[in-house]
């Protein structure tokens, strides 16, 4: 299956704890009734329990970090609603700013398949709800615990191949070689949850930069090849 990517990234200098503001400064000025950009059910007063086809991000570089929108599948379809915009003034808690764009908006045609095993690293991936983290936490050993992980990590991809439209054509087979970190991650409205980064493989070719797992549309669980973050590496810029 082949699905299209869209990538603004922005030259504006926000910190880290603004990506939800920025997330919620963009819906505003694209409108609440775009609700590919912020996922809530506007009708029902709810959420659509969907896989997010519009993800926020923030890139990190030389210790300043910079915000981005990522536009998958039929996201990309609603990608003008804010390009087409007249005016990218957005207003970021209480603080006006005008968006600008590093370079041209990066569009691609990806091919997501079945195949030899490819090594990822995702990073601040929320695997565990409030159930599983108990369960999580009960287990006895680190052999269980990894386990454990390994299937939640395969439910998250079948969770964005759903959201997507992909079918894998074979079983999705998971192996986690490293845990890098765990740390707590805070979200609104949520108790204080674990976040991990880690490394591993998986027998498909999946979307650079996509997020997994819980908050994704806030820049959480977002995957790099191990191919792709050593050529970022090396291209990580600001365009004058």
């Amino acid at each position: 299956m082949r699905t299209n990517t869209l990538l603004l990234q922005f030259r504006n200098n926000i910190s880290a704890h603004q990506l939800p503001a920025f997330r919620g400064a963009v819906v505003s000025l694209v409108g609440i009734e775009q609700d590919y950009y912020h996922n809530h059910d506007n009708q029902n007063h709810s959420f659509h329990y969907r896989y997010p086809l519009i993800q926020y991000r923030l890139n990190k570089i030389n210790k300043r970090a910079y915000p981005s929108i990522l536009f998958i599948g039929k996201g990309t379809e609603v990608a003008h609603k804010f390009l087409n915009l007249p005016d990218w003034t957005i207003n970021l808690n209480g603080r006006k700013m005008e968006l600008e764009l590093n370079g041209k908006p990066d569009s691609d045609l990806h091919e997501l398949k079945m195949g030899m095993p490819i090594t990822y690293s995702i990073s601040n991936w929320l695997a565990l709800n409030q159930k599983n983290h108990e369960r999580y936490h009960a287990m006895p050993g680190l052999i269980e615990r990894i386990s454990f992980l390994e299937k939640q990590l395969v439910n998250c991809i079948i969770a964005f191949a759903k959201g997507i439209g992909w079918i894998p054509e074979q079983e999705i087979v998971v192996q986690i070689l490293n845990i890098d970190k765990v740390q707590a991650a805070s979200l609104k409205d949520v108790d204080q949850m674990m976040a991990f980064d880690l490394t591993f493989k998986v027998n498909a070719i999946l979307l650079e930069n996509i997020g997994l797992g819980k908050s994704v549309s806030r820049g959480f669980g977002v995957i790099q090849s191990f191919k792709m973050k050593s050529n970022n590496n090396h291209k990580k810029s600001i365009h004058a």
